[in-house]
């Protein structure tokens, strides 16, 4: 976890520090700064007149007046980190401090247009839950972008993914290998316990890969729902930044070490090739062994059935 960041609490519970003892929200809002500090204003007035939620905004040293920004907003907890990252490691460190039951990711620069709370954190209850519920994203024509993501080995025996249209509007839950852009909805405990996401891997892609990997291979499925629907008014493109690779192999090395046959407990086998011995031994080795319920080459031959 982060520790270069520093929190500064809402003022309503720095007002009334016994109010919050007793406050469990169901629900927290995570909000990544993406865009200008008048934009990330204009997020926060629709959020605190629509929803009564706990709310987060995660940015950088010296881009807000974290001060003016609460003074504005009392309701918003601020978490500054001291210089720029990729998204997993501020969702961690919001995540590990989180109180609610649930959290939702998003971003400054997209707008809430549709979000069904209520079905969303249901659905998240049940016995068999998944791991996040991913909104569909809207670009600033209004057009649903192709955010299924299917898992692939490619012939020489790389993972790999491709792309898919969401069926709308009676799609219902479809199954999505990982969070675009690290936004949807997230079980809080469930997250702490499959330890986030990696922070040695530095690309917000393969970070989020990782972590739908580890999820899917665990047996916590993703599911992309029209229950929450984000509109970004100022993007027409709304593609994956794939620029930063630094750490990639840990993906990959966590995805194909592992062999799960049906009533037998999951055998290690070192992959060939894209291979990272940390990876290997701190996480393979000694956690994820006995972790999983499926290998990644049985995820992709089954995928199609879910």
């Amino acid at each position: 976890m982060n520790s270069n960041c520093r929190v500064y609490p809402n003022l309503h519970s720095v007002r009334n520090p016994l109010s919050s003892l007793h406050d469990t929200p169901e629900l927290s809002v995570g909000i990544i700064d993406t865009s200008t500090e008048a934009r990330l204003r204009t997020v926060l007035d629709w959020y605190t007149t629509h929803m009564d939620l706990d709310l987060h905004v995660m940015t950088t040293d010296g881009r807000l007046d974290v001060q003016a920004l609460q003074e504005s907003f009392p309701s918003v907890t601020c978490i500054v980190f001291t210089a720029s990252g990729f998204n997993g490691e501020k969702i961690n460190q919001f995540a590990y401090g989180c109180r609610s039951r649930f959290f939702f990711i998003t971003r400054s620069d997209a707008d809430l247009v549709f979000f069904d709370g209520a079905s969303m954190t249901k659905l998240m209850a049940q016995e068999n839950h998944p791991a996040m519920v991913l909104p569909l994203r809207l670009n600033n024509k209004g057009e649903f972008t192709p955010d299924i993501r299917v898992p692939l080995l490619t012939g020489d025996g790389r993972i790999d993914v491709e792309s898919d249209m969401p069926k709308v509007p009676d799609g219902g839950a479809m199954p999505s290998l990982y969070p675009i852009m690290e936004m949807g909805l997230y079980d809080t405990a469930l997250f702490q316990r499959l330890r986030g996401y990696d922070e040695q891997i530095h690309s917000e892609y393969w970070q989020a890969m990782d972590w739908g990997i580890r999820c899917w291979m665990m047996g916590y499925p993703l599911y992309l729902s029209q229950l929450a629907v984000l509109f970004f008014p100022g993007n027409l493109s709304l593609v994956e930044d794939q620029s930063e690779s630094e750490g990639w192999r840990r993906c990959s090395t966590k995805a194909l070490s592992l062999k799960v046959a049906e009533g037998r407990r999951p055998e290690i086998v070192k992959p060939r090739r894209d291979f990272d011995h940390d990876a290997w031994e701190q996480d393979v080795r000694l956690r994820y062994r006995y972790l999983v319920k499926q290998d990644y080459p049985t995820l992709v031959r089954n995928w199609g059935k879910m």
